[in-house]
């Protein structure tokens, strides 16, 4: 139901279950492309986890690395590289290093789980 209704749920239960399909990417197809054309709304959105500081930008980076949505990814890419040379420090340091990855090297974010996984603390 959460991939559904994105739009009225909470981004970190998203955030979950846009982790858990990676392995069946047309499931979460339509959300992923509703956060690559959202992405300026999205980077605001906080998603907690059970420690820690939250995160800004997760969501972005799992619809970043959609394999079916390639050209998408590297639009919005070009978009929030745009973004922060007209306004500095609008993106975090991380983001960007994404972003500059898919738009000059053609590198998207992968959809690797095992290392995901391990770098989850326990």
């Amino acid at each position: 139901m959460i991939i559904y209704n994105y739009g009225t749920s909470n981004v970190s239960a998203l955030n979950n279950v846009l982790r858990s399909f990676r392995l069946h990417p047309e499931k979460i197809e339509n959300v992923c492309k509703f956060i690559l054309q959202q992405w300026n709304r999205e980077i605001a959105k906080p998603i907690r986890h059970g420690h820690g500081s939250p995160h800004y930008v997760d969501n972005i980076k799992i619809a970043l690395g959609h394999p079916n949505l390639k050209l998408l990814a590297k639009q919005a890419a070009r978009e929030m590289l745009n973004n922060e040379s007209v306004n500095p420090n609008s993106i975090s340091k991380y983001l960007l290093e994404i972003v500059d990855h898919v738009v000059v090297d053609d590198k998207f974010p992968e959809w690797n789980i095992v290392q995901d996984e391990e770098s989850i603390p326990c």
